[in-house]
């Protein structure tokens, strides 16, 4: 059926976004149904707010063809996907509470470990990998730079300082894990969806992650869904499984 293209202006981080603790119906989280029509850009939005879209349309990308993508591939959701989409990051909170009780470190810090583990990683092998460096310190068979990473997790004071600036990813992950619900994990199933081509490349530029999350904001704020809610929602419908 078709859908309408939400006006694009950059959301604000509130209380008002429904978070992952309110009830919920798959029901109330399916878009309206009406036809697309274009949606009106201007260089700053909302009126007066600084930043702009510069960075994607500097890449020669459209801010408006991302958003649309992003609106196409939730609307392809199923009752299964939303429901699956909702459950993902309470699901992976609840896991780095048992990872945290089994290792011995607060629920930060596993949540940290399993962001740091989980590039170019399946998600159940990446559980294995992180129950396996908490309890027993060590772990075969994981890439060795996500090691390194988790391990520094582990010994700093602040694990947080495990992440370099230029590892927004991964971050965003643990803050998503520990239920931030404005946080967006840009993997390469997320930039798919956005129809971000070569995302290896473009996400590295300046700026251009922070407003590809934004689009993604933008998009769930127009639904009324938590902006994680929609991220894992679209990841699954994009690699039509959830995990």
């Amino acid at each position: 059926m078709p859908l309408r293209a939400p006006q694009l202006s950059r959301p604000a981080r509130s209380s008002s976004t429904p978070t992952a603790s309110q009830p919920y119906s798959p029901s109330q989280a399916r878009p309206t149904a009406s036809p697309i029509r274009p949606i009106s850009l201007s260089r700053t939005q909302p009126r007066g707010d600084p930043r702009s879209w510069d960075p994607i349309t500097a890449a020669g990308l459209s801010p408006r063809r991302i958003a649309n993508n992003i609106a196409r591939v939730f609307a392809a959701a199923t009752p299964a996907d939303l429901d699956a989409g909702h459950r993902w990051y309470p699901d992976a909170r609840a896991l780095a509470v048992r990872l945290a009780a089994e290792g011995g470190v607060t629920i930060e810090t596993a949540a940290i470990v399993l962001a740091h583990l989980s590039p170019r990683t399946p998600w159940a092998r990446t559980i294995g990998f992180a129950h396996v460096l908490l309890t027993n310190g060590e772990v075969r068979g994981a890439i060795g730079a996500n090691v390194a990473r988790a391990r520094n997790a582990l010994e700093a004071a602040n694990p947080w300082t495990s992440f370099t600036a230029t590892a927004p990813k991964t971050r965003a992950f643990a803050a998503a894990i520990l239920g931030d619900p404005d946080a967006i994990a840009i993997d390469v199933w997320t930039a798919r969806v956005a129809g971000i081509p070569h995302h290896d490349r473009y996400l590295r530029r300046v700026g251009f992650y922070d407003t590809a999350a934004d689009l993604y904001r933008h998009v769930a704020h127009h639904y009324a869904i938590t902006p994680t809610v929609l991220q894992a929602v679209t990841w699954t419908v994009i690699r039509g499984k959830p995990n």
